[in-house]
């Protein structure tokens, strides 16, 4: 078994082969298992399940190697944890303990992708999601922890920007009769925009089918164009942002002024070939100093 049943207070046992703060005999005061190892960015940081003498359980805690550094800085982990958890152990204890959570080498490691949208896992071009993996015309759908599985290896996808990951839409099962399918959706769609906006609501539509295949319009005319929605005060700029949006649940507007130079650099980097919606863009010093970020956008 991998799981470490870590005593309230050390005992030393005449089996060699168990560490002294553990004792398989003994009542334990939690015992912890590591249920996966993230790799990202070149670094690697373990996920455990903790569960203490009450049977009380957390799931996917992250620790790092800070967390075990010394027996204070352990306890203040375990203190920070939803459920009651003690150490009464030694330095020497905490080593070993840390020891046995280094060995645990069986437990799987995945890979948490930097990007969402349209990337390249060993060579392959896949688009990635919080809720569906698309690769060669199939869906992967991923477990009950969120974790991919593609050829044998497991990803995840990750938020670093605090915004919630983007995931395909999801069509609702509750329409008017008159959209009875997919396709009697896109006429009224289509229907819709041309009724309020005139063609330049065709327009609008087609960018946005038009930013799936990005890559491919890049790859032949050398960019792919922005796009700039004018318009008076409510005339529905902000409805329509959400309406773009809405094909990509999760990601949110930037404001032009209010997002720094490095916060827009990696909504960009991050929604690989996805709409990234600037709201609030102005003719002012602050968001035309950022100009130059568009323009790579732009370039691709």
């Amino acid at each position: 078994t991998n799981d470490l049943r870590v005593l309230h207070r050390p005992t030393i046992t005449n089996r060699r082969s168990v560490p002294r703060v553990f004792d398989l005999n003994s009542p334990p005061a939690f015992v912890m298992r590591v249920q996966r190892q993230i790799q990202r960015d070149g670094n690697l940081r373990r996920e455990i399940r903790i569960t203490n003498e009450f049977g009380q359980t957390v799931e996917s805690v992250p620790i790092k190697a800070a967390d075990m550094a010394t027996p204070t800085r352990f306890r203040e982990f375990l203190y920070r944890q939803p459920i009651p958890l003690k150490f009464k152990g030694t330095q020497n204890d905490l080593i070993e303990l840390m020891d046995v959570v280094l060995i645990q080498s069986n437990a799987p490691t995945i890979t948490e992708l930097e990007q969402v949208g349209r990337i390249h896992i060993n060579g392959k071009p896949v688009w990635a999601f919080a809720d569906v993996m698309l690769s060669q015309g199939k869906a992967i759908q991923p477990d009950a922890d969120g974790i991919f599985t593609l050829d044998g290896k497991g990803y995840r996808t990750s938020d670093p920007l605090g915004t919630g990951i983007p995931s395909l839409p999801e069509m609702d099962e509750d329409r008017s009769d008159e959209v009875k399918n997919l396709d009697d959706l896109r006429r009224h769609t289509v229907g819709l925009l041309h009724l309020n906006l005139g063609f330049d609501g065709w327009t609008l539509l087609g960018w946005v089918g038009a930013s799936l295949y990005s890559h491919v319009i890049r790859a032949r005319y050398d960019g792919f164009p922005l796009l700039f929605v004018v318009g008076s005060r409510e005339a529905g700029k902000n409805v329509f942002g959400r309406w773009v949006t809405s094909f990509f649940k999760g990601i949110h507007p930037f404001g032009a002024t209010s997002s720094t130079r490095v916060g827009l650099e990696r909504a960009f980097d991050h929604y690989s070939h996805l709409p990234v919606w600037v709201e609030e863009y102005r003719n002012t010093q602050a968001v035309t100093s950022k100009d130059s970020l568009f323009r790579a956008a732009f370039d691709g």
